[in-house]
């Protein structure tokens, strides 16, 4: 299964069903990321897998009455709760759709994407569609995240995972369609490049991620209930749940590991795991 066909179906899924602990726990970067852009009065700005709407409802109010902020989600669970969102803001839309081979309006002033690029079979192409979309000096504004090694939100529970239920039968390849795709910076060079946009510029940032729901239980209890749902350890449940006749007994021993290497982070009532960006600025 290709990374867009899982979004467009379980993963849109069970995103969805962890939207609220998922919107906070990446808020701060969504407004590093929105700074950045820095969306005028009367722009018009594509917002790349815009998820439940969140950045998308931001770019509307910045662009006002008079601009255009079009999100595009693959996800149809997500979709709807971005309409939901921007229900009443007359100059925001969301397109269901694969933003890759999707025939946008040209002349947009800006195309912004928060975690959004990354999954494309073919980053180039898909790039290149939405740089035709852009007016003739657009700009772009991505962000991404940097070396996994930097960002224990994924690494801590994917060693976990391979640590009780053994090596992948599916490893991660370097570069492949994923949250990590855009990690290398010469890669990431390159396909906006091939992609027909100038000017690259890219500045790695340091981040700080809240993970949990909220509710009863302890931050790490919480964090653990999020990491079981969505991302890497998530990820390999899945696998197991299709392979294991004991999955039961992993499950308790996973989660007990997972709540051990968890808890160095834990305090001020959240987990709080440092994380690692790419901002990544491009001309059309």
């Amino acid at each position: 299964m290709t990374e867009a066909a899982d979004w467009a179906g379980r993963m849109g899924r069970d995103w969805a069903g962890q939207v609220a602990a998922l919107e906070r726990q990446l808020e701060g970067v969504g407004n590093i990321g929105l700074s950045a852009l820095a969306a005028k009065l009367g722009e018009r700005v594509i917002d790349l897998g815009c998820g439940s709407g969140p950045t998308l409802a931001s770019i509307a109010e910045a662009v006002g009455a008079t601009g255009r902020a079009t999100g595009v989600d693959i996800s149809a669970e997500l979709v709807a709760m971005a309409r939901a969102r921007i229900a009443g803001l007359t100059q925001a839309e969301v397109i269901e759709a694969d933003a890759g081979t999707y025939v946008f309006e040209s002349g947009y002033d800006a195309l912004f994407s928060r975690f959004g690029c990354m999954f494309f079979d073919n980053p180039a192409a898909a790039l290149g569609n939405l740089r035709a979309a852009l007016r003739p000096g657009g700009r772009a504004l991505l962000v991404v995240w940097s070396d996994p090694k930097a960002n224990p939100w994924a690494a801590v529970p994917a060693k976990v995972a391979d640590d009780i239920l053994g090596p992948s039968a599916q490893p991660p390849v370097p570069g492949a369609p994923g949250p990590f795709a855009w990690a290398e910076e010469a890669r990431f060079r390159n396909i906006l490049k091939d992609a027909g946009f100038s000017e690259i510029t890219a500045e790695e940032q340091a981040v700080e991620l809240a993970v949990g729901v909220s509710g009863d239980g302890s931050p790490v209890q919480r964090a653990t209930a999020v990491m079981s749902k969505v991302g890497p350890l998530a990820r390999r449940i899945r696998e197991a749940e299709e392979t294991s006749w004991d999955l039961r007994i992993q499950k308790s021993a996973l989660f007990t590991a997972l709540g051990a290497a968890l808890t160095p982070y834990a305090r001020e009532g959240w987990v709080r795991m440092p994380g690692r960006i790419w901002l990544i600025r491009a001309t059309a």
